[in-house]
């Protein structure tokens, strides 16, 4: 057997292992609500490929800071194949979460969560994450209530850790994976990141704010 056919076969293992284990609510049909902290209501659902308007859209509502943070690089508008790869998810390695409020009956879109399996990811069931909430929705718990179900996700199918790179100068971020409450650590990279990962299999007792 060829060493191809070797990581093939292992990559196969591997994914029929993350696809074996169930969520209560299939995370291709995920559905949830929450209420923010000012009282709006949040919904929560995967993401689907007809929501690659929203996902457009939902650049424009973003500051320059907030692009450089999320993508690492001076960017504004998604392409066509970065559109269909945000969008057409397996719900096995990758796996996406919109949250959204009703303006006059109308969806409007205010934050996306995903994780991405890779092949380098999976001998040790692990995921990369990544967050982006409009500027204007930002600090009221849009991330919090993502974060809390991306995981509950994660755990349903059978993860053991995630991970992020995080620049230094993103403040929200780093106070937002801190408050997860799942032991996490932080490796500085060459970069001005933090490389952080986050244990699934213990989860720490929540902090409590003076």
């Amino acid at each position: 057997m060829t060493a191809m056919k070797v990581l093939d076969s292992a990559t196969e293992s591997i994914d029929k292992t993350i696809s074996s284990h169930t969520c209560s609510v299939p995370a291709g049909h995920y559905t949830a609500q929450e209420t923010l902290k000012n009282g709006l209501e949040l919904s929560i659902r995967s993401i689907e490929p007809t929501d690659k308007p929203l996902l457009k859209e939902g650049m424009h509502h973003l500051s320059r800071q907030s692009l450089y943070f999320r993508f690492f690089t001076v960017k504004t508008e998604l392409t066509d194949e970065e559109l269909a790869y945000f969008t057409e998810l397996d719900f096995i390695r990758h796996v996406g979460l919109i949250g959204s409020i009703y303006e006059v009956g109308q969806e409007r879109p205010v934050g996306v969560a995903r994780y991405i399996v890779s092949n380098k990811d999976l001998p040790v069931m692990t995921a990369e994450l990544a967050f982006a909430v409009d500027e204007c929705y930002q600090g009221i718990g849009v991330g919090s209530a993502l974060f809390m179900h991306l995981i509950k996700i994660a755990k349903d199918s059978g993860l053991r850790s995630l991970y992020c790179y995080v620049m230094d100068t993103n403040i929200k971020m780093l106070a937002l994976v801190r408050s997860c409450h799942l032991p996490a650590t932080f490796t500085c990279t060459n970069d001005g990141a933090h490389e952080i990962h986050l244990s699934l299999n213990v989860a720490k007792e929540p902090t409590k704010e003076p």
